[in-house]
């Protein structure tokens, strides 16, 4: 069987585990987090280059972005558990993941598909160089450690950008914004202390993600009118199961895996019901829009009348990690002809 472009991004996204343990060790741990979520960012590149050769799948196209979507998660959310980032900078940004993936649901036909668009991979490059950037600086709160290493990180880029121009005679254009975004963040690194220069590369990088939005959210708004309520109460509650739960992480400190479970899973089953929908293969999201979303927030709803605020949140988890992960294994085992055929 021959190894695929769509074969290495499920590599990556079965190894992306690794470096979110990681980051919850000391700091040699923290390194070693770091250079494994810097290879697996190069796959990201990689898997990119093999699939130009190789011919672009239906299911590349969207199976690519979703493990950057998990890629981001599973790297800012610890970082959130940890007191390290704000939650208020990362709730917008998934935020604006998954809105952009479910609106592909509405602007999918023909005359206005939701291609990934150049300032969305600007913007993938920024998360993952940020949250490298992030960790570095968390981990060492002096400056002298961490402005040494964006210095050797932004004379190793220029190096890779340089090599790759030899050979192929381009600057990779990703080289040019990592570049950018480390000589920021060295600049930024030198002007203020550890916790404002976190929260201003936060700032940076949820700034960027809003604003790539904006053409997807554009080419959308026509036929989510012509959905009209239906379709924005479906839209809603697609959104709730992850979102809720990522907005009561701080009452439940430790379910920080289960919601990472949770945002993961629904990244993955909204990929797959919009591609099983492309492929004519039918949509089984009406199941999470009708029972799974509102039997969880009415959960929830319960649960804040009759118990205290951090039991609630439990109980919200609960239903809602439960319904999350029954959902994605029956999409999957329904659509498991068409994903052996596409993968």
């Amino acid at each position: 069987m021959r190894f695929t472009a769509n074969h290495l991004t499920l590599l990556r996204i079965l190894l992306l585990p690794l470096p979110f343990f990681l980051v919850y060790g000391g700091t040699w741990e923290r390194m070693a987090a770091l250079a494994a979520a810097t290879l697996l960012g190069v796959t990201d590149y990689v898997d990119g280059v093999m699939a130009r050769r190789q011919g672009v799948t239906s299911l590349g196209k969207l199976l690519d972005p979703i493990a950057d979507k998990i890629f981001v998660a599973v790297i800012f959310l610890p970082l959130v558990d940890l007191r390290i980032l704000p939650l208020w900078i990362l709730w917008p940004i998934l935020l604006r993941e998954f809105l952009v993936t479910e609106l592909r649901r509405f602007g999918s036909n023909a005359e206005t598909p939701l291609n990934v668009t150049e300032l969305a991979k600007v913007k993938t490059t920024v998360q993952m160089t940020g949250a490298g950037v992030i960790l570095i600086t968390a981990t060492f709160p002096e400056r002298a450690v961490p402005a040494t290493l964006l210095a050797a990180a932004l004379v190793l880029a220029a190096a890779a950008g340089l090599a790759r121009r030899v050979r192929t005679g381009a600057f990779p254009r990703r080289a040019w914004i990592g570049m950018g975004f480390v000589a920021l963040a060295l600049a930024i690194r030198l002007a203020w202390d550890a916790r404002t220069s976190v929260v201003i590369y936060g700032g940076v990088i949820l700034a960027i993600t809003l604003v790539s939005a904006a053409g997807y959210v554009r080419r959308a708004l026509p036929p989510l009118r012509r959905a009209g309520l239906p379709g924005l109460l479906s839209l809603l509650a697609t959104l709730s199961l992850p979102l809720v739960a990522l907005g009561l992480l701080p009452l439940a400190p430790g379910a920080t895996g289960l919601v990472l479970s949770i945002v993961c899973v629904e990244f993955a089953a909204q990929a797959l019901d919009i591609w099983a929908l492309q492929q004519g293969a039918g949509d089984l999201s009406w199941i999470k829009i009708r029972l799974l979303a509102p039997a969880a927030l009415a959960a929830l709803a319960a649960g804040l009348a009759w118990m205290p605020v951090e039991d609630a949140a439990t109980l919200y988890l609960a239903f809602a990690g439960a319904g999350s992960f029954s959902y994605a294994l029956y999409d999957f085992w329904h659509h498991r002809r068409l994903l052996r055929r596409g993968i």
